[in-house]
């Protein structure tokens, strides 16, 4: 961990970092826990408006990211973003294409059985993946490779790259898994609880490869794949 720590010092904060960290670690979850908390409580948004408002939710921060990066002059690496990828990194392409392969199978065989499918088909339409017009899948393809990409910049490679230096990787790993799980949103604890195991698990990944070309490319394909699955349903449940 000594040499990613290494690898992670940044040169200073300045204010731009500052304010992606307070809205990442703090305003960002804050919301999201809001609203998992309250969503019982009133009816769920059109799919379109939930899609444009998370659009915006994860669009804005990296601008402000991408525009952080090129005054400052700082380097692509730092963000995991170094080419050429590294063995770490292949490695982990070879792990993501089998894990997406047994996602695959697995969905295969859960659509041959009526009381998974029809689970499957509540999950996808709570989590706004139950799209059932050509347009709604475009806006969500859009979407997944914004956060598929997006998320894994912010929460790992922007997190780590400036909360390492001051706890220590370890503790970056904490402050990134709980802003992303948090942040990701839930209807049940069970939920809540899953979300910050998988980002444990993305953000541990992440520290020991120190490559997020993987990462973004399994986490835009689940979702992808979630969306297909949801435009199949949602055409078939229209039909």
């Amino acid at each position: 961990m000594s040499a990613i720590t290494a690898e992670l010092l940044p040169t200073g904060l300045n204010g731009l970092d500052l304010a992606l960290l307070l809205y990442l670690c703090a305003i960002f979850p804050a919301l999201q826990l809001r609203n998992s908390l309250r969503a019982r409580a009133k009816p769920a948004r059109p799919v379109l408006h939930r899609h444009f408002l998370s659009i915006i939710m994860a669009g804005s921060p990296l601008l402000v990211l991408a525009a952080d990066w090129r005054l400052t002059e700082r380097p692509a690496g730092a963000l995991g973003l170094g080419i050429p990828i590294s063995l770490l990194g292949q490695i982990g392409f070879a792990l993501a294409a089998v894990l997406i392969f047994g996602l695959i199978v697995a969905a295969q065989r859960a659509n041959t059985d009526p009381e998974k499918l029809a689970a499957y088909r509540v999950r996808l339409d709570e989590a706004g993946m139950l799209t059932r017009t050509q347009g709604e899948f475009a806006v969500f393809v859009f979407l997944a490779l914004l956060i598929g990409c997006g998320s894994e910049i912010l929460f790992r490679g922007f997190l780590l790259w400036a909360v390492a230096p001051i706890i220590a990787v370890p503790g970056a790993v904490v402050v990134a898994t709980l802003a992303y799980g948090i942040g990701h949103g839930f209807k049940t604890w069970r939920q809540a609880l899953g979300s910050i195991a998988s980002a444990f698990a993305f953000t541990i990944a992440y520290a020991l490869t120190h490559s997020l070309w993987w990462l973004m490319a399994f986490h835009t394909m689940v979702a992808l794949h979630a969306g297909w699955s949801g435009y199949r349903l949602g055409k078939a449940a229209q039909a």
